[in-house]
Order: C-alpha cells, then sequence, then structure tokens
C-alpha cells in the first residue's frame, strides 16, 4: 500500500474529521468480535429485554445507536487492557448524551443548522483528501448521514459549545486566517486519482506495459501486483502533483506529471517495487472561497479558544461532574449495572492538559474506559500525497 507522507498532513483534519473519525475511515469491518481484556464482546449479539439499552434523564440510547457504534469501535492498540468493547461503547454513549443535555441545560444546544454546517465541513476535508464520495465513504464504514450527525457531530459541538460559552469569533478573526492560510489549508493543489500495479522487477513491469500498449487493459494485469491492498489498486487518496520539496513522493509525481486521464505512463522505480501507474483523472488547482470556508475557520478557532481556556474547562468539568453525579441513569441489561456507579461517581476534577482528559471523562477504576478527550487544536489539511 503507497504510504502517501505529507508534512502538511500531520496536523489533524479540521477538528471536525480529527474528533470524528474522519471516523468514517476508523470503523472496525472485522463484523463479528472486538476483543477486550475481560474477552469477546460480540457485535450482534441481541441484547434482551428493551429496545433502549439506557435512558438518561428519561432519553432513551437505542440498541440500533449501540450497535453501530459498537460495529466500528477498535480497540487502542496502546493499552495494555481493555474493558470489554460493549462496556466502552456504551459508557462513551451515556457520555455524549449527557455532554449534550448539559449544553441544553445552559442554553448552548447545537442547532440543526450547527449540525449540518459541521457536516459540510466534513465534506469538504473529505473532498480535499479522498477521491471517494462522501456518501460512499459513509457507506463503506455502514454509517449514514444521520448516525454521523447524532453520534458525532451533536456530542462534539455540544463540548466545544459549552467551553466556548460567551466566546465569539469575528469576522476580522475569520479573514485574518484565510488570508493566512488561503495557500496552504484552502487551495486544493493539482492533483491526481491513480490505479497502480507494483511488480517486483523492471522486466515484469515493462512487460505488462508492452501488452497495455498493444491494447490490453490495465485491469487484466492488477492481480499481478506484489501489494495487493487495495485489491483492485484503486488508491483512495489523491496525489498532491504540485508538493515537489517532498523526495518521498518525487518518483510518483515525476512519473505521472505529463500523463493525462485515461494514459498509463511507463514503468518506474518507486517504494521498493516498481509502479506501472493508470491517471484515472486529474483536477487543476482550486481555491475555496471564504465564504464557502467561513464556518469551517469559524469552528476551528473556537476550537482553539477551547483549548486556551482553562477557567472555561475547569468550570464546565465541574458542572458535568455535578451533571453526572445527579443523572437518572437506568441500564436494563445486568451485565452493564455496575456502569451506573462508575459514571456517577467519577474521579476528582483534573487540571486541563493538551490531548488530557475532557470533562466528565469516566476514567474509573476500569482498564480501557472511555476517556472523553479534547482534540488538539486542529487545522486543515492538504490534499494527500
Amino acid at each position: 500500500m503507497i504510504t502517501m507522507q505529507n508534512k502538511r498532513r500531520g496536523a489533524a483534519l479540521v477538528a471536525s474529521a480529527a474528533a470524528m473519525g474522519v471516523l468514517i475511515a476508523g470503523c472496525n469491518n472485522g463484523g463479528g468480535k472486538t476483543e477486550g481484556a475481560s474477552g469477546t464482546a460480540t457485535a450482534g449479539a441481541p441484547l434482551t429485554g428493551t429496545d433502549a439499552v439506557a435512558k438518561v434523564n428519561g432519553e432513551a440510547i437505542s440498541q440500533s445507536d449501540f450497535y453501530t457504534q459498537l460495529q466500528r469501535y477498535t480497540p487502542n492498540p496502546q493499552q495494555m487492557s481493555q474493558a470489554p468493547a460493549g462496556r466502552i461503547v456504551l459508557q462513551q454513549l451515556i457520555n455524549n448524551l449527557m455532554m449534550e443535555q448539559l449544553a441544553k441545560q445552559e442554553g448552548v444546544a447545537p442547532t440543526d443548522a450547527e449540525v449540518d454546517a459541521q457536516l459540510n465541513n466534513i465534506k469538504l476535508i473529505q473532498d480535499k483528501v479522498l477521491v471517494r464520495g462522501f456518501s460512499d465513504t459513509l457507506a463503506a464504514a455502514g454509517l449514514t448521514e444521520d448516525d454521523l450527525k447524532h453520534l458525532q457531530i451533536q456530542p462534539q459541538l455540544a463540548q466545544i459549545k459549552l467551553l466556548t460559552k460567551g466566546q465569539s469569533v469575528t469576522d476580522a478573526e475569520i479573514k485574518a486566517y484565510y488570508d493566512l492560510h488561503k495557500k496552504d489549508q484552502f487551495t486544493k493543489p493539482n492533483r491526481a486519482h491513480i490505479k497502480r500495479i507494483a511488480f517486483a522487477s523492471a522486466a515484469d513491469a515493462n512487460a505488462a506495459y508492452s501488452d497495455i500498449q498493444k491494447g490490453k487493459p490495465f485491469e487484466d494485469y492488477v492481480s499481478k501486483s506484489i501489494i495487493n491492498q487495495p485489491s483492485d489498486g484503486d488508491l483512495p487518496q489523491w496525489v498532491d502533483l504540485d508538493d515537489v520539496s517532498n523526495p518521498g513522493v518525487k518518483p510518483l509525481v515525476d512519473g505521472i506529471k505529463d500523463a493525462k486521464a485515461g494514459d498509463v505512463p511507463k514503468p518506474f522505480a518507486f517504494q521498493g517495487a516498481w509502479w506501472l501507474v493508470k491517471v484515472v483523472d486529474k483536477k487543476a488547482v482550486e481555491v475555496l472561497p471564504q465564504d464557502q470556508v467561513k464556518n469551517m475557520i469559524q469552528f476551528l478557532l473556537l476550537s482553539q479558544k477551547a483549548q486556551q481556556s482553562q477557567t472555561g474547562f475547569q468550570d464546565i468539568q465541574q458542572k458535568l461532574r455535578d451533571f453526572q453525579t445527579k443523572a437518572n441513569i437506568e441500564i436494563p441489561e445486568k451485565q452493564y449495572n455496575d456502569l451506573v456507579n462508575e459514571i456517577k461517581n467519577p474521579p476528582p476534577p483534573m487540571a486541563p492538559q493538551m490531548g488530557g482528559p475532557q470533562p466528565g471523562a469516566p476514567s474509573g477504576p476500569r482498564p480501557g474506559a472511555p476517556q472523553m478527550r479534547l482534540s488538539p487544536p486542529p487545522t486543515a489539511p492538504k490534499a494527500a500525497h
């Protein structure tokens, strides 16, 4: 699989995609089981007795939401031990719902318009990085737009709005940020969508190239690739043709920069193999106008202000802690009954740290318990390459 190195991509995708998923790309497609410290949690095993897996202050968390999150749950490989997946997912769903309820109580609940705007931000970000359409990406992850909005965007916006209550972003701040980052964050470069076949030797690559020039379909040779992911050789990310400063992708860029859509240029050495590439599509430079990314910049700057507000963090942390202890939480399933006590008796609040525990993080004694963490200040990405 190609390693699309990009020094500019290291700074996440505007908090929307960083905190969420690009949650879409992080789903667990294994389907049946997710390993945990206490054994396995079977994603498809039906719960009994009720359509709601939990209720928080009378508001239900549906089995459908539980299974959607469980199917895309991926254990944290950095943790030596994990609580069962079902427990972690249920606890996070309860945490998210309490965050939304507190935001409503504080008068800062996300509006439908704000949620839709954030969804559009994610679409803009993905379109800049990935070739595949947004709907296709969601479908591959087993998600719908409604899933994304109410399971991910709403609780995330609730947290940001709680932390930035009383703060705002001015038009002048938005313009200043846009002007500063117009080129590196809000310009789509010249880019290419490619399919590739990797051969072990130049002789094999040249033989296939010769046959293709004589009329044989490129796709007939995909099965001969020594790199089998993706299986059809169709790379999901745009190749940035303008990043001449990155030596790691220079052979690839040089090999395809003069080719037109549909062309199969001569093989070239790249990443320890000989690549034969078909250029599926090419797109020219595109500058995103300020009006199109205004909401994205506003959310980004609010996220940064949330990170910088220690007083706001501590205040909301305490409010959420109080909200947790007073919440009426019902969990019908006996296997999760002790979660109520764990959630309602969180450990003492901790001082905020970059990437540290988020307000109300139920860090209890169980290993692998979900930690709601503040995302680092986000920035928009350059197109992948």
